[in-house]
């Protein structure tokens, strides 16, 4: 697909009109494949499913899963929300969510992603930015209006979390799991996505969050505290700094590519980093862009996997 960004500069997509955004946003020579790749999304899906149950069938689980042939793409009768927060004002990076990234807008990766999943039955983003919603829509997602204070600096994931399960259960729209898929992380893909579910589901596992193993020990990491004799430094971690490396446990990093918890167990105060389970993927799809040089970086595995 499509090369490098533009460098970056002041925002000016917020209050351009969505054909602008989107002719900045995709690679012109990628924007046919692009559209051919939309429509084969929605015709594979029910070849995805047919061959998922047809595997299953030769593993001896067809009573257990020939439901999924049914309504929607639910797993184990299990009805999961997929939910991209992305809201408006980034000021690292200029309109963020829709910068152009390898030759479409940062946050289609992740929602093309999730709209391929087999088991994900529905796919919505939630903004308080018309220009990411018009993106957002063009993508395929659904998208729900966030209001101004739930999309400040301060604001929470959990906040919008829990105002979108609000909004959509009086849409009369409830579900059993909610995957909360950050955009920012593009290199995620749908197999993490649907082996994260049949994880959760299959271990009736409450929450969920993807960690990556560390290849560095974190047992030499202090904290320093003032006090009379200056400044005393305390460990972190509740182990020696001389354990042998191969006695230790193995370390992993809370990398929040993505999340799944039961919509049942969600409150106001949910730390969504503090999930029960841990999820392991491959570092190299860990990626979280909050920088200029990490979008770079990210744009570069992504145009490497699109060859």
């Amino acid at each position: 697909m499509g090369g490098t960004s533009p460098p970056l500069k002041e925002p000016t997509t917020c209050n351009a009109p969505p054909a602008v955004i989107l002719a900045n946003a995709l690679d012109p020579a990628a924007l046919i494949p692009l559209l051919f790749s939309r429509i084969l999304i929605h015709t594979t899906c029910f070849f995805q499913k047919v061959i998922l149950v047809l595997t299953l069938f030769l593993k001896k689980d067809i009573k257990k899963y020939s439901f999924i042939l049914c309504e929607g793409n639910m797993y184990c009768h299990k009805k999961i929300l997929g939910f991209i927060p992305a809201r408006g004002g980034s000021k690292g990076i200029p309109d963020k969510n829709i910068y152009p990234t390898a030759g479409k807008p940062l946050i289609a990766w992740t929602i093309e992603s999730a709209k391929k999943s087999a088991y994900l039955d529905d796919v919505y983003v939630s903004t308080n930015d018309e220009s990411i919603a018009q993106v957002s829509s063009f993508f395929g997602a659904h998208v729900i209006e966030r209001p101004n204070e739930l999309a400040t600096d301060s604001a929470t994931t959990i906040s919008a979390v829990m105002h979108a399960i609000k909004v959509l259960k009086e849409q009369g729209k409830e579900y059993d799991y909610i995957m909360i898929l950050q955009p920012t992380c593009p290199l995620r893909t749908t197999e993490q996505i649907d082996a994260c579910i049949r994880q959760a589901v299959d271990n009736n596992q409450e929450s969920v969050v993807s960690v990556h193993a560390i290849t560095h020990y974190p047992f030499l990491i202090r904290h320093i505290d003032q006090d009379e004799t200056g400044s005393r430094l305390n460990r972190i971690l509740p182990f020696s700094s001389t354990i042998r490396r191969q006695d230790a446990p193995i370390p992993y990093y809370v990398d929040g590519v993505l999340y799944l918890h039961k919509t049942s167990i969600l409150s106001a105060n949910t730390s969504l980093n503090d999930a029960t389970h841990g999820f392991v993927i491959d570092s190299a799809t860990s990626m979280d862009i909050n920088t200029l040089d990490e979008l770079l970086a990210c744009e570069k595995q992504l145009n490497t996997l699109s060859k």
